[in-house]
């Protein structure tokens, strides 16, 4: 299983280009986690908008790319091609490779809201997720309030797993439940057919 993660992918769509996080990312990653917008649906990340500093960014970032070394995760920055501007963050936070499980997720900045973007990136890291890593299950968080993301899911017959209560202490001290879905190896082929389609459209 270790040797699917043995090189270096970089992955392109027709607008996007995900790579590994790199230390030049920082100050953009940076940004974007502050963004209040872009984070208003993960408040355990950052509240005031002045959470992440230099720092703390680099920290993250290179987590990152520890963890992709160690098998534990698998996240890439998101580039637009058009313009070589940071985007945000996507792929799978998680990953259990010997059980063949893995925990997907996105932070996409406001600006690219809307157009698509977010599903060129999941039509593209399940695909590899599934498809390359041998992965059987894939988990997706998100809290309640999320309706965007949560539609998202209902549009694209990924189901509901369940809701766990007070899951989520967020920044600023409220407890909120956190909503997972899951989509399975058999369900894949007609979520990603369904994905391909309304790329068409």
């Amino acid at each position: 299983m270790q040797s699917k993660l043995s090189h270096l992918p970089i992955f392109e769509t027709a607008r996007i280009i995900m790579k590994l996080p790199a230390p030049e990312d920082i100050f953009a990653m940076q940004d974007i986690l502050n963004d209040l917008i872009t984070m208003r649906h993960l408040k355990y990340l950052t509240y005031t908008g002045k959470e992440w500093t230099e720092i703390t960014t680099k920290i993250r970032v290179q987590s990152h790319i520890d963890g992709y070394y160690k098998y534990e995760c698998a996240l890439f920055h998101m580039f637009e091609k058009q313009t070589g501007k940071l985007m945000g963050v996507v792929g799978f936070p998680e990953l259990y490779l010997p059980d063949k499980k893995g925990v997907f997720g996105i932070i996409l900045h406001h600006l690219f809201w809307r157009n698509q973007y977010a599903l060129e990136a999941h039509l593209t890291l399940l695909e590899y997720g599934f498809e390359t890593l041998g992965l059987e299950n894939i988990i997706f968080k998100t809290m309640e309030e999320n309706t965007g993301m949560r539609n998202f899911f209902v549009n694209f017959d990924i189901n509901l797993y369940e809701i766990e209560e007070n899951k989520v202490i967020e920044l600023d001290g409220k407890h909120k439940a956190q909503w997972r879905y899951r989509l399975t190896k058999p369900e894949w082929k007609k979520v990603k057919a369904l994905f391909l389609s309304h790329l068409q459209k």
